[in-house]
């Protein structure tokens, strides 16, 4: 059945980014054709400035779980006017905590979390990277404190002035897309109910939705949506929720599909998932995907780095300064 399917513009690439940079650690030849030397990552904690510095970001995830597997479960993708492609890809990730970095000691568990990609091709090689890797579930699956790990990583890997890029400033696609319907019509419905219009998600999801959330949380229905993005919202009430990205579209043996770029930026000025109010500045990068039924979305998929929030927090804002590059990294 798979010679019936033509494979989309940009999926190439994507693929090969894929299996090169976090499947394979596969720098060579195949990286190297599929990305720009200057490429820039714009991670859920920070931001990477070319190729070297992008590909040395996989590296503590590969470290802490050797024998990871990586399956892509679905892409989304367009050409847009001006011969660039944009997609949208979901991965999952599993494997057991065998080695030690990143997520601390190894334990020996099984861990499996989210990582969502979202990427610009232009001639042929990728120039931008968004990438938003679902730590919670992590620290959920190896019984790790949030908080605890952030300042953790915050006395052993970064220097005192570099907590987390905003990475939206170098942001030239913001609003670009493509005129799907589907993407306008739940980017339309998350704005309205950050805006306080919770009671949409009674409207607009099937009753049995399958929702895939931060932290590796599961769960099913209207409710628990409304739930997911109201506590986002009551942590942040002030801060500005924006949609920075919508790709949608149908192709062929597939459900209607949307996803999104998002972010909220501003104080953490209220009660939730992050404990007390702080006023610190925060930048939360997101990417969501959804699925559409008859009643309405049926699947979705939204996540954000919680560990980097906590960072921000624990530390005291948000820098601009970039990671990853010669300047901002210890040696």
């Amino acid at each position: 059945m798979k010679d019936l399917v033509t494979e989309q513009s940009g999926d190439v690439q994507m693929r090969a980014l894929i299996d090169g940079l976090w499947r394979s650690a596969n720098f060579g030849a195949v990286f190297e054709k599929a990305v720009h030397r200057d490429v820039v990552l714009h991670g859920g904690e920070a931001e990477y400035k070319g190729r070297l510095a992008v590909a040395t970001s996989a590296l503590g995830p590969m470290v802490a779980c050797p024998d990871r597997h990586v399956i892509c479960e679905d892409i989304v993708s367009h050409k847009l006017a001006d011969a660039r492609d944009i997609g949208a890809a979901r991965l999952r990730v599993s494997g057991r905590h065998a080695g030690g970095g990143v997520w601390g000691a190894p334990t020996g568990r099984d861990i499996s979390y989210s990582v969502m990609v979202e990427t610009t091709v232009s001639d042929d090689r990728i120039t931008d990277i968004w990438r938003v890797r679902d730590t919670g579930a992590v620290l959920s699956a190896l019984d790790i404190a949030p908080e605890k790990w952030a300042d953790d990583m915050l006395g052993a890997t970064l220097p005192d002035d570099v907590v987390f890029t905003d990475a939206s400033v170098t942001d030239h696609g913001a609003e670009a897309g493509n005129n799907s319907d589907w993407a306008h019509v739940w980017s339309d419905l998350l704005e309205r109910a950050m805006e306080g219009g919770f009671q949409l998600f009674d409207q607009q999801y099937d009753p049995g939705a399958a929702l895939h959330y931060a932290g590796g949380v599961t769960a099913h229905g209207p409710k628990s949506a409304q739930a997911f993005w109201l506590n986002l919202r009551s942590c942040f009430p002030s801060a500005e929720f924006r949609i920075l990205r919508k790709l949608g579209g149908d192709a062929p043996l597939a459900a209607p599909r949307a996803a999104l770029r998002w972010e909220i930026r501003g104080r953490h000025d209220g009660w939730g998932s992050f404990g007390a109010p702080t006023g610190k500045e925060v930048v939360v990068l997101g990417l969501s995907q959804a699925e559409f039924g008859p009643d309405g979305v049926r699947r979705e998929w939204s996540i954000f780095d919680i560990g980097s929030v906590w960072m921000q927090i624990r530390k005291g804002g948000f820098s601009t300064r970039l990671a990853g590059t010669a300047d901002t990294r210890k040696t």
